[in-house]
């Protein structure tokens, strides 16, 4: 951390998370906290207990679907402290969220949505990491509550439009189970990804025999798997490709709207949006209380980052 402070000619100071009071005053005089420390089922709520008690603003870069929901149920408690909660504020979920939120918008009597995904990158040393934590269960969400369903027990071929075309989606538990129920009010929300054979493959292994990561050996070769044995993608990587995302709602008459982006690479696009969201809830003016992006910032938000484009269909 201090290599990079000095790299940016940026202040920095480290604390350990553990150590409630040195948190809190490290964050005193602070507007706004991004915190990046994953997985974030271990250190989301001492962070996050660290911010109400100074009445700094929280937000994070997590994907963790019990985390945020974690989250959520503290907006009683962050709005009467004068403190935005804003969780999944890079890649997942952004643009999801902004495009769930604009096809809300198109077709307001809606009571399913779905949300594809094709990140067209193997998940970081990080990423996997967390998801062997969490099992890698997928999800839905019906009639309001969450349901557990097994990883890829479902799959659509989905058209995500511009360079990408078709691809096969599979079942995933993805963070707008929880951030697009709550800026939408979509009770039924599914959500899938295109990941390449051997992802989808160490994710069901993962899903099934979570228990035992605390095994190394059984840890280490689900996470090679998952990130094809790479810490994450190269900077040439990230500036070469792109990412997609699909979105999908329809009401109980059978009307129907979709949408479609096209996206610059998931890591590069969490740097643009992270930043960005943290600035502006760091500058005032966003309803205190648990938030999701687009609830804050409107569902054009995504398109303001450079190489996003959307499509209705």
């Amino acid at each position: 951390m201090a290599s990079l402070a000095g790299e940016l000619d940026l202040p920095h100071a480290a604390v350990a998370l553990e150590d409630g009071e040195s948190v809190r005053a490290a964050l005193e005089g602070l507007a706004a906290v991004l915190h990046c420390a994953g997985p974030f089922q271990d250190t989301t709520a001492m962070m996050l207990q660290a911010c109400l008690d100074t009445g700094t603003h929280y937000l994070d870069i997590t994907g963790e679907l019990d985390v945020i929901e974690a989250t959520a149920t503290r907006t009683d408690e962050a709005t009467s402290k004068g403190v935005v909660l804003m969780s999944a504020v890079g890649f997942d979920v952004v643009p999801s969220d902004c495009l769930a939120v604009h096809l809300s918008n198109r077709l307001p009597t809606a009571t399913r949505l779905t949300i594809a995904l094709d990140p067209n990158t193997r998940p970081s040393h990080g990423t996997a990491t967390t998801a062997l934590r969490g099992r890698s269960d997928a999800a839905v969400r019906r009639d309001g509550r969450l349901v557990s369903a097994p990883v890829a027990s479902k799959q659509r071929i989905v058209d995500f439009g511009f360079d990408r075309g078709e691809a096969t989606a599979s079942l995933i538990k993805w963070a707008d189970l929880a951030t697009a129920y709550r800026s939408t009010g979509i009770g039924n929300i599914e959500t899938y990804a295109a990941l390449p054979p051997d992802v989808l493959l160490g994710l069901k292994i993962a899903s099934r025999l979570g228990f035992l990561i605390r095994v190394p050996v059984f840890a280490r070769t689900v996470i090679k798997s998952l990130t094809g044995g790479e810490h994450g993608p190269s900077e040439a990587q990230r500036e070469a490709d792109a990412s997609w995302l699909f979105g999908e709602v329809e009401d109980d008459g059978g009307a129907r709207a979709a949408a479609r982006l096209r996206m610059p690479h998931a890591y590069t696009l969490t740097a643009w949006t992270s930043v960005e969201t943290t600035v502006r809830v760091a500058a005032g003016g966003v309803a205190p209380g648990f938030q999701t992006p687009a609830t804050a910032f409107g569902p054009d938000f995504i398109l303001e980052f450079d190489g996003v484009e959307r499509e209705d269909i």
